[in-house]
């Protein structure tokens, strides 16, 4: 629905966040608890389980 530019954009953004994602997963420090990992996959499940259900 978005056009040529946005779907261009979307995959742009999909990759920048997968890169940053296994950066901070191959680095060895972390201030994250496993709390503060578990509340971030949720809110992320759910963002995307709301995006899905307007489609």
């Amino acid at each position: 629905m978005g056009g040529p530019k946005h779907d261009n954009e979307t995959r742009n953004a999909e990759k920048r966040l997968e890169a940053l994602l296994t950066e901070g997963l191959e680095s060895r420090e972390s201030k994250l608890t496993r709390k503060d990992f578990k509340n971030i996959r949720e809110q992320a499940l759910s963002r995307l389980r709301a995006r899905k259900s307007k489609r």
